[in-house]
């Protein structure tokens, strides 16, 4: 199986894990959810400095020392996903013996950074390459930009919480949205000790889902699916 069928077991893989599942859009819309309270709320989301001062290879070692087995157990859900739907553990070996050739076609610094990612954390590197790639897999998500009544702008994406993969009967929720949660981070890209833009992330990911250059301007990432979009984005 060639790389270029990445894309086509993904949607066959979450078809076949939804056929027989419950509604997951039944709960009812909420409001007045922020600032988030009450017994659901587990505290403010963990800030980590990436000094980019630091070769690119050492620039997560701290965020991934701390989240390595949340990003692990995230990875082998895809793994557990693909395998169900392949049962002789082609996909997973396709990840780890080609996905990881691609490490050569990413441009500097993120195939560097993604070198330290899978030396930090012990993942083969192949698995940290499809975890960067996943929106060239799986095409997702959706931002928002708003404003009040004092004029005030507010820019939200949805971080994914929602991924149509692997549903689990006894929560009622998406396994990888379960998963994804314990990986958001906030981070503070500092050159020099001073910060140059900031970032809510997933930890493993070296891409910019949504970020924010303070008093200049604000990012998020948003795609939707194209054959010809390419791994590197469209």
């Amino acid at each position: 199986m060639s790389i270029s069928h990445w894309p086509l077991l993904a949607v066959a893989a979450a078809a076949a894990f939804a056929v027989l599942a419950e509604d997951p859009f039944g709960e009812d819309c909420r409001s007045k959810t922020y600032p988030p309270a009450g017994p659901t709320f587990k505290g403010m989301v963990t800030t980590y400095i990436i000094n980019l001062d630091l070769p690119p290879s050492r620039r997560w070692d701290k965020l991934l020392s701390d989240k390595k087995i949340e990003l692990k157990t995230v990875i082998q859900s895809i793994k557990n996903i693909a395998n169900a739907f392949v049962p002789s553990g082609k996909a997973v070996e396709i990840v780890d013996t080609k996905l990881v050739r691609l490490i050569s076609t990413l441009p500097y610094p993120f195939n560097e950074e993604l070198k330290g990612i899978a030396n930090a954390s012990g993942i083969p590197l192949g698995e940290i390459v499809l975890f960067n790639i996943f929106y060239e897999i799986f095409t997702v998500c959706t931002s928002i930009v708003a404003e009040d009544k004092s004029g005030k702008l507010y820019h939200a994406r949805n971080l994914d919480f929602g991924l149509f993969l692997g549903w689990d009967i006894k929560n009622s929720s998406w396994i990888i949205t379960q998963e994804l949660k314990p990986l958001v981070v906030t981070l503070d890209f500092q050159r020099n000790n001073k910060t140059v833009f900031k970032s809510t992330n997933f930890a493993g990911y070296v891409g910019m889902v949504s970020g924010i250059k303070p008093g200049i301007f604000t990012l998020t990432m948003n795609e939707r699916f194209s054959l010809d979009g390419g791994y590197i984005g469209e």
